[in-house]
């Protein structure tokens, strides 16, 4: 994955970057930066816009509990339209397996620092 700081001062709310996973592209737009309890950050992807709201819940001292909601609030282009009208569950699915490919990247950096 790679990050391109794009404007605003860095993490802070208002600034924007650009994330680059793979084949896909979303400019990030902090809305709440409340480390290391609360962030919130707008996506926009060429075909979607979400926001993302993520909570960090300490459990001890060890373990934190990861709670994320997203929200779609628009969606472009006819074949997306289609797809989130009748496939709604197929964007959830796929939000699940970025926060379980988010925990194995976590997990595994805690385990090498």
């Amino acid at each position: 994955m790679s990050l391109w700081f794009l404007k605003g001062s860095i993490n802070s709310v208002g600034s924007q970057s650009k994330l680059i996973y793979k084949r896909l592209e979303l400019i990030k737009t902090i809305q709440i930066n409340n480390l290391p309890d609360v962030f919130q950050g707008l996506y926009v992807h060429k075909y979607t816009t979400n926001t993302m709201n993520v909570k960090f819940i300490p459990l001890n001292r060890v373990n934190t509990r990861y709670v994320s909601e997203v929200h779609y609030t628009d969606f472009k282009g006819f074949l997306t339209q289609l797809l989130a009208k009748f496939f709604p569950g197929m964007f959830k699915k796929q939000v699940q397996k970025w926060i379980h490919q988010f925990k194995l990247y976590v997990e595994n950096e805690d385990r090498q620092s």
